[in-house]
């Protein structure tokens, strides 16, 4: 069993789900080192998410407008039609109950845009981002750990994730995890700060830098798998995720842990990822051969619901 943090002005993760009046959402909150447990019902939520954004980004705090709460809720209802399981049990694996992060990418076409992730309580198994272009979902589906598993769509097309899809280096000249989790989370944000990422997209080869957005869009752990503590941090072209980077420290305990980190591309385009300016990591742009349902990352579509069209 895994344990969800989160710190006070990022957006609280639900971890079940509970059926009522309203729906509620389970959200683990950080404050002063104490880790509570509050249910919200899922309007709420949304409403504490959005404020929360807005906070991180130095924005004036505007609460969702009835149009933007039904188009989430809509998007969920999508993604559930999704499954994602386990290829070894086919067990069903559970989609965390609200989007990890909202964005918009309007020169890209992205309108909408949501990423969502599946777990049980520690690493997510898989990340997807969701955003509508006309009358289309379209998705990226991103493989974020170890696990074989596999997305089953409605019209029958799957996703599988391939072999050692999800691997770790270790971060030089990091310090130790601490025991307080408000100062882990500290550390973690250091640490994602060591990082540099650009990409080369436009037709003219520009490089474009991308922005580490301030703070984690998903906080875990789950000693059973010996991650005492773990973020998922995005790289952003604007508020479109283009890389999201897994910074963990993993160790029989904690006084044994060491911070690693994971990158994922969640962009079609060229990236290069520097950790204290040296590059680290790359991947090229897709070309039709390396992206698709065999690979760590798919790009797909489906039709939209006529409610949203």
């Amino acid at each position: 069993m895994g344990v969800r943090f989160q710190q006070m002005t990022g957006k609280p993760r639900g971890g079940g789900c509970m059926r009522a009046t309203t729906r509620q959402i389970v959200a683990a909150i950080i404050s002063g080192g104490t880790l509570l447990v509050v249910r919200l019902p899922l309007k709420a939520a949304l409403a504490v998410g959005m404020l929360s954004f807005a906070a991180a980004w130095g924005q004036e705090e505007t609460r969702p407008s009835e149009n933007e709460e039904a188009r989430l809720r809509a998007t969920e209802r999508h993604v559930r039609s999704l499954r994602l399981q386990s290829r070894d049990s086919e067990k069903e694996i559970g989609l965390i109950d609200r989007p990890l992060l909202t964005f918009t990418d309007p020169v890209r076409q992205h309108q909408s845009g949501t990423v969502w992730a599946w777990g049980n309580g520690g690493r997510p198994a898989a990340v997807m981002e969701v955003w509508s272009n006309g009358d289309q979902w379209k998705h990226a589906i991103m493989a974020t750990s170890p696990e074989r598993v596999e997305l089953i769509l409605p019209d029958g097309r799957q996703w599988q994730a391939p072999e050692k899809a999800f691997e770790q280096s270790p971060i030089a000249e990091a310090e130790s995890p601490k025991e307080k989790p408000a100062v882990r989370l500290r550390q973690l944000k250091e640490l994602a700060r060591r990082f540099r990422v650009h990409e080369i997209w436009t037709q003219d080869n520009s490089r474009i830098e991308l922005r580490l957005l301030a703070q984690p869009v998903y906080r875990y752990a789950e000693p059973a798998r010996e991650i005492q503590d773990g973020a998922v941090f995005i790289f952003a072209h604007g508020t479109n995720p283009e890389t999201m980077l897994f910074i963990e420290g993993v160790g029989k305990s904690l006084t044994e842990a060491r911070w690693n980190y994971s990158v994922v591309r969640s962009t079609s385009a060229e990236l290069h990822v520097e950790l204290d300016e040296h590059e680290v990591w790359s991947c090229q742009r897709f070309d039709g051969t390396n992206q698709g349902p065999g690979k760590t990352h798919w790009v797909f579509a489906l039709p939209m619901e006529g409610a949203l069209r």
